[in-house]
C-alpha cells in the first residue's frame, strides 16, 4: 500500500513539473530563435514604472543592426523626445531635431527608458527559470545576466507565441518595478 501510495505521488509531481514546461517553452524558443535572427524588430508598449506614484508612458522601441531608437509618444508633454543608443554604448537624446550626448549607457539601472531594450535583450539570452499557463497564456520567467537589480522578468505570451506582456521583479523583495503591456511586437530580416 505504501509503495503505491508513493508511486502516485511520484507520478502526480513528474505530471506537475511537465506542466510548467509544457507548450508554453517551445513557443518561447521559437520567439527567442525568431528575435536572435532578426535585423529589426520594432515593440510598442504602456510602460508603467512603479514608485510612491506610477508612472505610464506609451513608447515605442526600434533596433536595427547595433542601434536602438526609443521614443515617447504620451504622455503628452514627453511627446517627441527620442533616445538613441548605439552598439558602443552611446546615448542621445533627440526632441525636435535637437540632439543632446547623454554619455555612456553601463548597465547600472532600470528605469521606463531602458525596459524595452533589457525586454528584448532577455528574450535572445536571459536563463528560462520557469514557465507555466495563466488563462490562455503562456508566461516564461527569465533570469537576465546584468546588473540592474533585476531577479527576473515574467514574459507573457498569447496562444501564438507572440509578447503581450512583461513584469520586471526587483532582486531585493519580489516586487514588481516596471510593467508593459506590450501593443505591437515585429521583427524583419534586413536587406542586404
Amino acid at each position: 500500500m505504501r509503495r503505491r501510495a508513493a508511486a502516485l505521488m511520484t507520478a502526480l509531481a513528474l505530471l506537475t513539473f511537465a506542466a510548467c514546461g509544457g507548450a508554453s517553452g517551445g513557443d518561447f524558443e521559437s520567439l527567442r530563435a525568431e528575435v536572435s535572427a532578426a535585423g529589426d524588430i520594432s515593440l510598442s508598449a504602456e510602460v508603467t514604472a512603479a514608485g510612491e506614484t506610477p508612472e505610464t508612458y506609451s513608447m515605442s522601441l526600434s533596433l536595427s543592426g547595433g542601434d536602438c531608437v526609443i521614443t515617447v509618444s504620451a504622455p503628452a508633454a514627453l511627446a517627441g523626445i527620442t533616445a538613441r543608443f548605439d552598439d558602443s554604448g552611446e546615448a542621445w537624446l533627440e526632441y525636435d531635431g535637437l540632439m543632446l550626448g547623454a554619455g555612456k549607457v553601463n548597465g547600472a539601472g532600470l528605469s521606463a527608458a531602458t525596459a524595452l531594450p533589457l525586454l528584448v535583450e532577455a528574450i535572445c539570452g536571459a536563463h528560462v527559470a520557469l514557465t507555466w499557463e495563466e488563462g490562455s497564456e503562456s508566461v516564461v520567467s527569465l533570469v537576465p545576466d546584468d546588473e540592474t537589480g533585476v531577479a527576473g522578468i515574467d514574459l507573457c505570451l498569447d496562444p501564438a507565441g507572440r509578447p503581450t506582456g512583461a513584469e520586471f521583479i526587483s532582486g531585493g523583495d519580489g516586487r514588481v518595478l516596471i510593467s508593459c503591456d506590450i501593443t505591437e511586437f515585429s521583427t524583419s530580416d534586413t536587406e542586404d
